[in-house]
Order: structure tokens, then C-alpha cells, then sequence
């Protein structure tokens, strides 16, 4: 009889059990009727409102991709933070038949065919309109927020830094600690190598995006009492081309206040018309006899040829990629115009590679031709900034890919 009476009864308790599971998840009220403003369980979301539940999916799908992302990010900069080694650049090209036997080669000759090739397919291409060039303009830093959300790993960590740059060896390895501004710092691809190479070496970190400087900030080999960051868009508050200013520095930062300012890759993420200001700003965060060492895209790039042919040509050697975020390609002419309309003076340095002079009847009045071609510039003492190419080679499909780079070094007059 009581088997029998509890069988009889178990849809009964099974709806009554049902019905004080959905009170519990929030999913009705008291009255039996849907709540909205309750929490809703998994299961009840899934059945109440389908298009809900699978957003909710999504996001957390998102957000654990999220966290293996920087997971690895964090693991694979360990090296970095904790190996004090350098990386050095020493393989020369001597020989243009052996050219197969290494994929990379250093400081090799310029190549004049490519540069015609390149020089007319960057002509053929069409610039975007105004309203598409205003709007990539007015989103940098929500697209570097983006950039940096999806790809932490796009750079590598910068351990050459000794290597490309003896004048910061030379004041790092000085006694007394040295204060180095690095701009546009990323998640810490050569804030670490600093802190490792350079014992004597304090870092004050910016960048524009906020991801960026969170990224860094949580990084475990991160020192807050060797390193400083902070969002900075170092072009803001500063004058464009043409108007006169010293700009406004963040309160991170006061005036004159630090040894060596380094501008790796990141002025040709800014606007042509805001580099003047970007520059100036950090004349005036340097002390005086302070440094300023430039490393960026140059002209004729493997990169620009790439922009040329799937990319959005916003201007003269300035280019949107896909996801927003902006490149310029710069000559050694621009930067030594940009640096010294801002103060600076050009430091020498020696020769990437030797090169025969050019004919002495070059076309002074083709300045394109005079910087990147085979002009005078190029082959006379090398002050403030020069070329650097990189020969890449696949020796499976016997493709050459030219790396073009322009580094300089300028220093801050120092007090008369």
C-alpha cells in the first residue's frame, strides 16, 4: 500500500519540487508568475529566453580565452624578465651567392628594383576619404584597447636594446640610478628586458591604452619600485604642425625629469600632423644633456608593401590596418626635420654597413630620391637618424623580404 500510494503521488511531488526550484533560481515570483528582476538559473535562462542564454555563453567563452591570452602572454615574457641576455645582431651579408645559408641577414645593401616596384605600387594605390580617415583618427586609443585585448604576443621582447643603443649602456652602466621614459610601452616588451640588462635603471612606463598599462601593471615580474605606468597619449595636449606650444605633460611626469627617452615603434602610430607635438613633449620631459632614441618603420618597408596591396591608405606613407590601429613609414630627411624643429641635436653614429658614395650628380631637388634611393643623406655622416635593412629569406620557396628600419639618436642641449 505504500509503494502504491507513493508512486501514485510522485508527479505531484515532482512538480512541487520543479516549482521550488524555479523560486529558488529567481525565475518566478511568489505568484507563480516570471520574475524579471530576479537572477536567473542557467537552465531557466536556456528555456525562458534562448537568445539570452547563448550570449551569455558567448561572454564567458570570451572571457576564458581572455585569461588563457594573457596566461601565455605572462609565461612567454617570463624569459624576458628574468634572463638579463642580449640579443646581438652580427650576421653580415659578404657574399650575395650564400645568401641561402642563413634565413636573416643584417645591414644588407639597398636594393634599387625593389624599391621601384615598390615605390609604383604604393603610387597606384588609393587614398581613403576624409570621413574614413576622421574616423580612424578619432578611435586610436579604443582600437589599441582592442589590439592589445587580442594580441598580447605581437611583439617580442625587445632584448637587443644593449645591442642597437650604446648610449644607453654607456648612462645605465654609470653610477647612480637612471630614469628612462619609454613611450607607447605596450604590456612591458621592453620594459622588462630593461630591468633585467640594466640593474641601475628605473622605468617610467606610458602608453595610450589603458589595456596595455593594466596588462603591464599585472604582470608578475612587474617592480612598482623600480617602474612607474601610467595612460599617456604623448601627442595630447600638444600644438599641430604649424602652432606654436610646449604641450602638457601627465603629473607621472614632470619637466625634466628623466635621463633617456625611448620612441620604439611608436610614433608611426600617431597622425603625420601629431608628431611634431609628440616630440616636443618629450624634449621637455628630458633633462638637459638628456637622450632620445628613435626606432621605427622606414620607407619601402616589407610592412608598407603589404599596406599597398591590403591595406587602407589614409595618406603619404600613413596607412590604417584592418583592425584600426595606424602605421607610418618614415625617411631619415622627416626625422631629423622632426627632431630638430623641437630642440634636439643629432648624436653620430657609425655606419650600418659600407656602401660606395653616390654620383655627385644626383637631383638635389628630388628629395624622395635624395633619402631613400641613392642619395647624398644616406652615405654622409650618419647624425640623428639612419637606415637600417634587414634581409629575411625563406629557403623553402626562395622568397627575399626587405626589412627597413630607422633609428636615431638625438640628445637635449644641455644647460649653458
Amino acid at each position: 500500500l505504500g509503494l502504491r500510494s507513493a508512486h501514485t503521488c510522485y508527479p505531484t511531488l515532482r512538480a512541487a519540487w520543479r516549482s521550488l526550484r524555479a523560486l529558488g533560481s529567481g525565475t518566478r515570483g511568489r505568484d507563480g508568475a516570471p520574475s524579471a528582476d530576479a537572477p536567473r538559473g542557467r537552465r531557466a535562462l536556456k528555456k525562458l529566453d534562448p537568445e539570452a542564454f547563448r550570449e551569455q555563453q558567448r561572454e564567458q567563452r570570451r572571457q576564458r580565452k581572455a585569461q588563457r591570452r594573457e596566461q601565455a602572454f605572462r609565461d612567454a615574457s617570463e624569459v624576458a624578465a628574468t634572463d638579463a641576455g642580449v640579443k646581438r645582431r652580427e650576421r653580415r651579408l659578404a657574399d650575395p651567392n650564400n645568401v641561402m645559408e642563413h634565413n636573416a641577414w643584417d645591414a644588407v645593401p639597398w636594393d634599387e628594383e625593389l624599391e621601384k616596384e615598390v615605390a609604383a605600387l604604393v603610387r597606384a594605390q588609393d587614398t581613403a576619404s576624409d570621413e574614413r580617415v576622421a574616423a580612424i583618427r578619432g578611435s586610436s586609443a579604443a582600437h589599441w584597447d582592442a589590439f592589445y585585448e587580442l594580441n598580447l604576443r605581437a611583439y617580442k621582447n625587445r632584448r637587443y636594446l644593449r645591442d642597437e643603443f650604446p648610449e644607453l649602456a654607456a648612462l645605465a652602466d654609470r653610477e647612480g640610478q637612471v630614469r628612462v621614459l619609454e613611450v607607447g610601452c605596450g604590456p612591458g616588451s621592453a620594459v622588462f628586458p630593461l630591468l633585467s640588462q640594466f640593474p641601475s635603471v628605473n622605468v617610467s612606463a606610458c602608453d595610450i591604452s589603458s589595456t596595455a598599462v593594466r596588462l603591464l601593471k599585472q604582470h608578475p615580474a612587474f617592480d612598482n619600485k623600480r617602474c612607474a605606468a601610467f595612460v599617456w597619449d604623448v601627442a595630447a595636449g600638444g600644438p599641430a604642425d604649424g602652432e606654436d606650444g610646449d604641450g602638457a605633460l601627465p603629473p607621472e611626469l614632470p619637466p625634466a625629469s628623466v635621463d633617456v627617452a625611448l620612441l620604439i615603434f611608436v610614433l608611426s602610430a600617431l597622425p603625420p600632423d601629431r608628431l611634431r607635438a609628440a616630440v616636443r613633449n618629450v624634449h621637455a620631459a628630458l633633462r638637459p644633456g638628456g637622450v632620445a632614441l628613435f626606432r621605427d618603420y622606414g620607407e619601402f618597408d616589407a610592412k608598407q608593401c603589404k599596406f599597398a596591396q591590403k591595406g587602407t591608405r589614409l595618406g603619404e606613407r600613413w596607412y590604417a590596418r584592418h583592425d584600426g590601429t595606424m602605421a607610418y613609414f618614415f625617411t631619415t630627411t622627416v626625422v631629423n626635420e622632426l627632431f630638430e624643429a623641437a630642440g634636439f641635436e643629432g648624436i653620430e653614429q657609425s655606419p650600418l654597413f659600407d656602401e660606395p658614395a653616390p654620383a655627385a650628380d644626383v637631383d638635389a631637388k628630388a628629395p624622395s630620391q635624395a633619402d631613400t634611393s641613392a642619395g647624398a643623406a644616406r652615405h654622409a655622416a650618419l647624425c640623428g637618424a639612419a637606415y637600417d635593412k634587414q634581409l629575411t629569406v625563406n629557403r623553402k620557396t626562395q622568397v627575399r623580404i626587405w626589412r627597413v628600419w630607422v633609428t636615431g639618436r638625438f640628445r637635449k642641449p644641455a644647460l649653458q
